[in-house]
């Protein structure tokens, strides 16, 4: 469970600035999300909010997990 301070030290940033970020078009994190394999995301107003919102914590966890080095020969 989040604590208030660790909650007010990250900002959720809106899909235009999440995909600014990502160098993706606000269009393709929407795919992403009804694919279900996009970053992880927070819908504000409970599970049928409709506004989409990312820390930019998760952000670059999924840029981790998506990393793919190049093989060796």
């Amino acid at each position: 469970m989040s604590s208030i301070p660790a909650l007010a030290a990250e900002r959720l940033l809106h899909s235009s600035e999440a995909a600014r970020l990502l160098g993706v078009s606000p269009a393709w994190l929407a795919r992403e999300r009804w694919k279900g394999s996009g970053p992880t995301f927070v819908r504000v107003g409970g599970t049928n909010g409709r506004a989409v919102r990312y820390r930019a914590s998760d952000l670059a966890e999924w840029i981790d997990r998506n990393a793919v080095s190049p093989r060796t020969r």
